[in-house]
Protein backbone atom coordinates (compact mmCIF):
# COMPACT_ATOMS: atom_id res chain seq x y z
CA UNK A 1 0.00 0.00 0.00
CA UNK A 2 2.60 2.81 0.98
CA UNK A 3 5.25 0.92 -0.43
CA UNK A 4 6.91 3.92 -1.79
CA UNK A 5 7.82 5.42 1.63
CA UNK A 6 10.14 3.78 4.21
CA UNK A 7 8.16 4.58 7.20
CA UNK A 8 10.89 2.80 9.80
CA UNK A 9 13.33 4.39 8.77
CA UNK A 10 15.30 7.26 10.95
CA UNK A 11 13.73 10.83 9.74
CA UNK A 12 17.32 12.03 9.17
CA UNK A 13 18.32 9.86 7.09
CA UNK A 14 15.70 10.69 5.01
CA UNK A 15 17.04 14.16 4.45
CA UNK A 16 17.45 14.62 0.50
CA UNK A 17 20.95 14.42 -0.55
CA UNK A 18 22.73 16.92 -2.22
CA UNK A 19 22.48 16.83 -6.28
CA UNK A 20 25.11 17.88 -8.64
CA UNK A 21 24.83 21.26 -9.06
CA UNK A 22 23.32 22.17 -5.58
CA UNK A 23 26.50 23.58 -3.77
CA UNK A 24 26.80 26.02 -6.88
CA UNK A 25 23.25 27.37 -6.68
CA UNK A 26 23.35 27.72 -3.15
CA UNK A 27 26.69 29.98 -3.61
CA UNK A 28 25.35 31.51 -6.02
CA UNK A 29 22.49 32.12 -3.89
CA UNK A 30 24.43 33.38 -1.13
CA UNK A 31 26.98 35.85 -2.82
CA UNK A 32 23.44 37.79 -4.39
CA UNK A 33 21.33 37.38 -1.64
CA UNK A 34 23.50 38.25 1.59
CA UNK A 35 24.58 41.70 2.78
CA UNK A 36 27.63 42.92 3.61
CA UNK A 37 28.45 42.50 7.32
CA UNK A 38 30.84 44.55 9.02
CA UNK A 39 33.06 42.56 11.76
CA UNK A 40 32.73 43.88 15.10
CA UNK A 41 36.86 44.19 15.53
CA UNK A 42 36.76 46.73 12.10
CA UNK A 43 34.06 48.80 13.55
CA UNK A 44 34.67 52.69 13.75
CA UNK A 45 35.23 54.33 17.09
CA UNK A 46 31.58 56.26 17.61
CA UNK A 47 32.74 58.93 19.49
CA UNK A 48 33.84 61.81 16.56
CA UNK A 49 30.37 61.04 14.36
CA UNK A 50 28.18 60.67 17.39
CA UNK A 51 29.75 64.21 18.09
CA UNK A 52 29.00 65.41 14.45
CA UNK A 53 25.32 64.24 14.75
CA UNK A 54 24.73 65.73 18.07
CA UNK A 55 26.05 68.92 17.03
CA UNK A 56 23.75 68.12 13.70
CA UNK A 57 20.40 67.92 15.72
CA UNK A 58 21.09 70.95 17.51
CA UNK A 59 22.02 72.79 14.48
CA UNK A 60 18.58 71.74 12.94
CA UNK A 61 16.51 72.28 16.02
CA UNK A 62 18.12 76.37 15.96
CA UNK A 63 17.70 76.83 12.42
CA UNK A 64 13.88 75.24 12.12
CA UNK A 65 11.89 76.42 15.07
CA UNK A 66 9.92 72.90 15.83
CA UNK A 67 6.78 74.56 16.79
CA UNK A 68 6.47 76.23 13.46
CA UNK A 69 6.78 73.11 11.56
CA UNK A 70 4.00 71.38 14.50
CA UNK A 71 1.90 74.06 13.51
CA UNK A 72 1.62 73.75 9.78
CA UNK A 73 -1.43 71.46 9.83
CA UNK A 74 -4.06 72.19 8.22
CA UNK A 75 -3.48 73.04 4.27
CA UNK A 76 -5.24 74.04 1.27
CA UNK A 77 -5.44 71.21 -1.56
CA UNK A 78 -3.07 73.15 -3.89
CA UNK A 79 -0.53 73.55 -1.27
CA UNK A 80 -1.28 69.82 -0.49
CA UNK A 81 -0.46 69.10 -3.95
CA UNK A 82 2.74 71.33 -4.10
CA UNK A 83 4.36 69.07 -1.08
CA UNK A 84 3.63 65.58 -2.90
CA UNK A 85 5.32 67.07 -6.03
CA UNK A 86 7.70 69.00 -4.64
CA UNK A 87 10.28 66.89 -4.84
CA UNK A 88 9.66 65.89 -9.08
CA UNK A 89 8.27 69.94 -9.90
CA UNK A 90 11.92 70.84 -8.64
CA UNK A 91 14.28 68.56 -10.22
CA UNK A 92 14.06 68.08 -14.57
CA UNK A 93 15.99 65.34 -13.73
CA UNK A 94 13.60 63.52 -11.03
CA UNK A 95 11.18 64.38 -14.50
CA UNK A 96 13.00 63.01 -16.84
CA UNK A 97 13.51 59.71 -14.77
CA UNK A 98 9.62 59.85 -13.71
CA UNK A 99 8.91 59.74 -17.85
CA UNK A 100 11.02 57.22 -18.69
CA UNK A 101 10.22 54.88 -15.93
CA UNK A 102 6.27 55.64 -16.90
CA UNK A 103 7.43 55.20 -20.43
CA UNK A 104 8.53 51.88 -20.01
CA UNK A 105 5.82 50.57 -17.82
CA UNK A 106 2.53 52.61 -17.75
CA UNK A 107 3.29 54.85 -21.25
CA UNK A 108 -0.75 55.96 -21.22
CA UNK A 109 0.18 57.88 -17.77
CA UNK A 110 3.36 59.67 -19.10
CA UNK A 111 0.80 63.13 -20.56
CA UNK A 112 -1.02 62.68 -17.32
CA UNK A 113 2.07 62.60 -15.60
CA UNK A 114 3.43 66.10 -17.34
CA UNK A 115 0.27 67.73 -17.51
CA UNK A 116 0.30 67.17 -13.66
CA UNK A 117 3.66 68.77 -13.01
CA UNK A 118 2.54 71.54 -15.72
CA UNK A 119 -0.15 72.11 -13.30
CA UNK A 120 1.36 72.15 -10.05
CA UNK A 121 3.80 74.42 -11.47
CA UNK A 122 1.53 76.86 -12.22
CA UNK A 123 -0.32 77.09 -8.66
CA UNK A 124 0.28 80.34 -7.13
CA UNK A 125 -0.07 79.88 -3.83
CA UNK A 126 -0.90 82.71 -1.47
CA UNK A 127 1.73 84.10 0.54
CA UNK A 128 0.81 82.14 3.72
CA UNK A 129 0.52 78.64 2.01
CA UNK A 130 4.08 79.92 0.49
CA UNK A 131 5.51 80.03 3.65
CA UNK A 132 4.64 76.99 5.01
CA UNK A 133 6.00 75.21 2.38
CA UNK A 134 9.22 77.29 2.35
CA UNK A 135 9.28 76.08 6.04
CA UNK A 136 8.76 72.56 5.93
CA UNK A 137 10.48 72.05 2.36
CA UNK A 138 13.65 73.18 4.09
CA UNK A 139 13.43 71.01 7.12
CA UNK A 140 12.47 67.96 5.06
CA UNK A 141 16.24 68.76 3.15
CA UNK A 142 17.87 69.41 6.25
CA UNK A 143 16.79 66.35 7.67
CA UNK A 144 18.02 63.26 5.26
CA UNK A 145 21.45 64.02 5.77
CA UNK A 146 20.82 63.48 9.55
CA UNK A 147 18.97 60.16 9.00
CA UNK A 148 21.36 58.98 7.04
CA UNK A 149 24.35 59.70 9.57
CA UNK A 150 22.37 58.03 12.16
CA UNK A 151 22.11 54.92 9.90
CA UNK A 152 25.70 54.95 9.41
CA UNK A 153 26.21 54.69 12.72
CA UNK A 154 24.72 51.79 14.08
CA UNK A 155 26.21 49.74 10.83
CA UNK A 156 29.55 50.83 11.20
CA UNK A 157 30.72 52.37 14.65
CA UNK A 158 30.91 50.78 17.71
CA UNK A 159 27.87 52.85 18.86
CA UNK A 160 26.00 51.51 21.83
CA UNK A 161 22.59 50.39 21.76
CA UNK A 162 21.48 52.96 24.31
CA UNK A 163 23.38 55.76 23.29
CA UNK A 164 21.96 54.94 19.20
CA UNK A 165 18.51 54.51 20.55
CA UNK A 166 18.74 57.91 22.29
CA UNK A 167 20.13 59.55 18.94
CA UNK A 168 17.08 58.00 16.66
CA UNK A 169 14.36 59.28 19.35
CA UNK A 170 15.81 62.91 19.19
CA UNK A 171 15.96 62.28 15.31
CA UNK A 172 12.43 61.08 15.34
CA UNK A 173 11.02 64.07 17.07
CA UNK A 174 12.22 66.17 14.29
CA UNK A 175 10.26 63.89 11.67
CA UNK A 176 7.02 64.30 14.02
CA UNK A 177 7.53 67.93 13.76
CA UNK A 178 7.75 68.26 9.59
CA UNK A 179 4.84 65.32 9.54
CA UNK A 180 3.78 63.88 6.54
CA UNK A 181 0.45 64.84 4.37
CA UNK A 182 -2.48 62.57 5.13
CA UNK A 183 -5.99 63.35 3.61
CA UNK A 184 -4.64 67.49 2.79
CA UNK A 185 -3.45 67.47 6.73
CA UNK A 186 0.10 67.47 7.80
CA UNK A 187 0.45 64.51 9.95
CA UNK A 188 2.59 65.14 12.84
CA UNK A 189 1.99 61.55 14.95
Amino acid sequence: MNEGINSGSNPKENKRQLQPGDAERLADYLARNTKAVVVPEHLRECGPEVAELEAEIVAFRSKHSLEKLNSIIDISPDLAITFEFADDISSEKRIASAVKSFEKFNPEYVEVYKKKIADVRAIVLSSGEKEKFEIRMAARRDIVPIMLKLSVLIKETNISPEKHQELKEQCKLLQKAIGGINKGKVNHT
